[in-house]
């Protein structure tokens, strides 16, 4: 019955003819039997879909996309090795992330119960490489071999039962960090560590066996801060915290959250235990995983709140930091306790930020729209590509001349989900003559944010206000997770280099409306930035 759907098919497709009754071409009865193919996947007829992918592969078996649809169909009918042999192929001929279709190749091999392909191609996967090691240990496909020793090697767990003693442990990790390094980081893939990295490492292994568990993990931060970018470094937060947090504002580091006992909201900071506070930042900066400068103003405050790390910076030797603040009722010291919590927040956003990743209004007027753009990630009843759609409605009226985008809030998210908001913006601009764009920039900017803001800088005539990103227009990024086998401690690798254009050196895009956020109008609830682009757009400025 399958095998006759399939003839029919094929049948109406060859003999589908032009208007002027020639002969359909051959190139175009491809095509039109690749959209069949497409339809039946899409029904979820599978295994009459493979058949006819199948097909196409040997008319035309240079498409890396169909090998991968005919993968996608075997697998969906449970075709195992079949699925396995269409994947080999997609990566012979090139492609998108070869790294996760060879795992997907491990995986099949797998379900078809072959452990020893399948360990070929988990070995594989991780030499393209595959970026997501993790995803291994805990995949249930996995789990018949979970104790096998070779299975855990390649999965990067510990060995089931270990004789190694603590300093050996953590050897083992930094071993298993520097292999990492060099398979994921795009600076290092295939190469050797930077002399600075490599004497950081070997100083390491030396210094463990007298360091404690809690002291090992700044220091493999300041060991993962050599790679020189903003996405290679441990996740998560330090279990301790201060009750208080700071910000370097234009006019110097002030308290922005604090306990109630404190009551220093607004105060400057002086100096920790002792050490100017620009002192105490220069300490704490060799720690700091950044891409730029704006990257440490933004990091250095936060940093300086977990005690294990101003131990390790030497600002330090307890849990307990005397603050010396300088206030409107004069200067005095706050003996600030860590917590497991902290029991602050500590995070600076615009006046009127959003409680959504996107959202827009009109402003006073009728003549601007401002956009603020909080993170590129989907909202789950309102996509991004669904949100565009809205704001090219609202940006359509003649009457719209400005557009102000806020992605002061946005430190990044998924890249490939911003394109149908660069087309809307783009738009807008071609369909309004002299239309103003203006895209509002912090130091929280940065990752996916950064892209879309080289984006905008690159194809409209957007004008750039604020302060600069905390990225450059260049960077190394992407997030591969690690996991240390014996440690456990969770960091992430920059694998990808994004380049918006290749003679772009620059340390950040410098905003053309420079304002940098005093404290007095943070603390007064004020918003310089925004009140200086609708300035520029009172006269005329574009």
């Amino acid at each position: 019955m399958r095998h006759s759907y399939l003839v029919a098919a094929l049948t109406l497709v060859a003999c589908a003819q032009s208007p002027s009754s020639k002969p359909t071409p051959p190139g175009a009865q491809y095509f039109l039997q690749l959209q069949q193919a497409r339809d039946l996947a899409t029904r979820g007829q599978s295994a009459e879909a493979a058949e006819l992918y199948e097909r196409l592969t040997k008319i035309y078996p240079d498409d890396a996309e169909t090998w991968m649809s005919l993968g996608n169909a075997h697998g969906k009918a449970q075709h195992y090795r079949e699925a396995a042999k269409a994947y080999e192929q997609a990566i012979a001929r090139g492609g998108e992330y070869p790294g996760a279709f060879a795992y997907r190749i491990a995986r099949l091999y797998a379900q078809a119960g072959d452990k020893a392909q399948s360990l070929v191609w988990l070995e594989r996967s991780l030499a393209i490489p595959l970026e997501n090691r993790p995803r291994i240990a805990s995949d249930d496909v996995f789990t018949a071999w979970r104790d096998d020793p070779q299975f855990r090697k390649l999965a990067g767990l510990a060995p089931v039962k270990s004789s190694l003693s603590r300093a050996e442990r953590w050897n083992a990790d930094l071993d298993f960090l520097a292999a990492e390094i060099r398979r994921l980081h795009y600076a290092y893939r295939g190469k050797p560590l930077s002399a600075d990295f490599d004497g950081a490492l070997r100083a390491l292994r030396q210094r463990a066996p007298q360091l404690t568990d809690a002291a090992m993990e700044p220091e493999i931060q300041r060991l993962l801060a050599f790679a020189a970018d903003g996405h290679t470094g441990l996740t998560g937060r330090p279990s301790l915290a201060l009750p208080i947090a700071f910000y370097d504002f234009s006019d110097g580091m002030y308290v922005i959250d604090a306990v109630s006992e404190c009551a220093c909201i607004g105060e400057r900071v002086v100096a920790l235990n002792g050490v100017p506070i620009q002192s105490a930042v220069q300490k704490i900066t060799p720690f700091l995983s950044v891409d730029n400068a704006m990257g440490v103003r933004f990091k250095a405050p936060i940093y300086l709140r977990y005690p294990d790390y101003l131990r390790a910076a030497g600002i330090a030797s307890g849990d307990s930091i005397a603050v010396s603040l300088e206030g409107a009722n004069g200067a005095h010291v706050f003996t600030a306790k860590a917590s497991e919590s902290g029991g602050v927040s500590g995070r600076v956003t615009v006046p009127h930020t959003l409680n959504q990743n996107y959202g827009f209004e009109t402003l006073p007027g009728g003549d601007t729209i401002y956009f603020q753009f909080n993170q590129v990630l989907d909202e789950p009843a309102n996509s991004i590509q669904q949100f565009a759609g809205k704001l090219h409605e609202a940006l359509s009226p003649a009457r719209i001349h400005n557009l102000i985008i806020d992605v002061r809030n946005n430190g990044g998210g998924n890249l490939d989900l911003f394109t149908p908001l660069l087309r809307t913006i783009i738009t807008f601009q071609t369909t309004h003559a002299g239309a103003g764009i203006y895209v509002l920039t912090s130091r929280q900017t940065f990752s996916a944010a950064q892209v879309f803001v080289n984006q905008l800088d690159r194809n409209t005539s957007a004008i750039v206000a604020g302060e600069p990103a905390g990225s450059r227009p260049n960077f190394i990024g992407e997030s591969a997770p690690t996991v240390l086998p014996y440690s456990g401690l969770y960091m992430t690798i920059s694998t990808r280099y994004h380049q918006t254009d290749d003679q772009d050196q620059r340390t950040w895009i410098a905003p053309k409306i420079p304002v940098a956020l005093t404290s007095a109008d943070y603390f007064a609830k004020r918003d310089p930035v925004l009140d200086a682009v609708l300035a520029v757009i009172a006269r005329g400025g574009k």
